[in-house]
């Protein structure tokens, strides 16, 4: 009898927990977004070579080392433009997931 009643107890306990979970949304279709890079954002970033070692050898000591840093100075920039294509493509990226989830 005291589990009988018991279980009249903890029944509607029970009939509650599953009455409220949530229902399983079924996808029926689905749609992919591709954002195409463009052109110039994809070009490699291949700098100009140095001058020949015979060249360089030929130089005054001074020459040689304005060369240097101007060499330097110029590989700064075409690793400079190499990373703003990168934040190009990652701000491309980024908007074509944000307009991916707000849609969903």
């Amino acid at each position: 009898m005291k589990s009988f009643l018991t279980f009249f107890l903890l029944l509607p306990l029970f009939l509650t927990g599953c009455g409220t979970t949530p229902q399983k949304e079924i996808v029926t279709q689905t749609k992919v977004v591709r954002v195409t890079i463009p052109d110039t954002l994809l070009t490699n970033c291949i700098p100009n070579k140095p001058i020949s070692k015979e060249e360089y050898l030929q130089l005054k000591i001074w020459e040689r080392e304005q060369y240097l840093v101007s060499y330097n100075i110029y590989l700064l920039s075409v690793i400079k433009e190499c990373n703003i294509k990168i934040d190009k493509i990652r701000e491309l990226n980024k908007e074509s997931n944000n307009e991916s989830k707000s849609k969903n």
